[in-house]
């Protein structure tokens, strides 16, 4: 069984489609589409760069745009249809989480831990406040796609207390040995 390619674009966050391989290529001559245009077609797992799919390239392309599809012994055809695009290209796959975040946050717990146990924590809570900010940065610039404000400030959070502890204790010492000293 022989069907005429459809395809699907992206344009400004939107999903614009069904156009044939001559529309795309058009579109492509034109200007009106870059090589990173995402573009979709049955058959494809994921919305794809224009400039790596070799059909509208030029590079492959098939007379008419037309493609073998489906299951040609018993004629049944297999249809995926394309997700709707919402927002930025990108949208409907699911975030991630970010690393950062993760870190942070097991960092501002072990400045804790280590303040009470051993007044060493600020060595973790430096560092846990350093990625607590690059990830919180990282998460709001990703147009949803990451995950895990909520572990990067509580990584702040306890990065800040196990410093503030720390410089509070570390004041209690000099207070301490300042009077102790001064006693006859």
């Amino acid at each position: 069984m022989f069907a005429v390619v459809t395809w699907y674009y992206e344009r400004n966050g939107g999903q614009q489609g069904p156009e044939s391989t001559e529309q795309i290529q058009q579109r492509l001559q034109q200007g009106e589409l870059s090589g990173a245009t995402l573009v979709w077609r049955d058959g494809m797992n994921e919305w794809t760069p224009l400039s790596q799919v070799a059909e509208l390239s030029g590079e492959a392309s098939l007379p008419g745009g037309v493609i073998a599809t489906g299951n040609v012994a018993t004629g049944s055809q297999v249809y995926a249809p394309p997700q709707v695009m919402q927002g930025a290209p990108g949208v409907g796959m699911p975030p991630v989480q970010n690393g950062m975040a993760l870190t942070s946050m097991i960092l501002g717990i072990c400045g804790l831990v280590f303040t009470f146990s051993c007044f060493v924590g600020f060595i973790f809570a430096i560092p846990g406040v350093i990625l607590g900010h690059l990830a919180r940065k990282q998460i709001r610039e990703s147009a949803h796609m990451q995950t895990g404000d909520g572990m990067a400030l509580g990584g702040l959070i306890m990065g800040y207390l196990s410093i503030g502890f720390f410089v509070i204790g570390i004041i209690a010492i000099v207070v301490a040995g300042v009077f102790g000293q001064s006693s006859p």
